[in-house]
């Protein structure tokens, strides 16, 4: 779920500006990025970021407190524009609704080119 929440806040609210490209490409469940995966073993680790299962087969990424006070002081350093920010923290509030399957429909749909490996097929048109 986290791989496809970066992927969207790359592909809808930072539009390849701002922040590092994660570098995604087509894999099996959706586009994937091995510095996504990085992170969230290093985030974790450093327990800046914890797990949610939110019922069956459906989990969410959230910032602790620990990593609020890291992410404010990397924000304060950041030229990202406060309104981006906001339309971030809106677009996660909705995706942390979605299903892993409504979400990998919806990347499907809307970025057909990451669903060239796709193991559930009946997601994709």
């Amino acid at each position: 779920m986290l791989q496809k929440e970066v992927f969207l806040a790359w592909k809808e609210v930072f539009g390849g500006k701002y922040v590092m490209d994660p570098i995604f490409h087509p894999y099996h469940y959706g586009p994937y990025s091995q510095m996504v995966s990085d992170s969230q073993t290093i985030l974790r680790s450093r327990q800046e970021i914890r797990v949610l299962s939110k019922g069956e087969m459906h989990q969410t990424y959230v910032i602790s407190q620990k990593g609020k006070l890291t992410l404010a002081e990397e924000i304060r350093h950041s030229e990202i524009p406060e309104d981006i920010l906001n339309m971030l923290s809106t677009k996660k509030m909705d995706w942390d609704e979605w299903t892993s399957k409504g979400m990998m429909r919806y990347i499907y749909r809307k970025y057909p080119e990451y669903a060239v490996m796709a193991k559930i097929k009946e997601l994709k048109w």
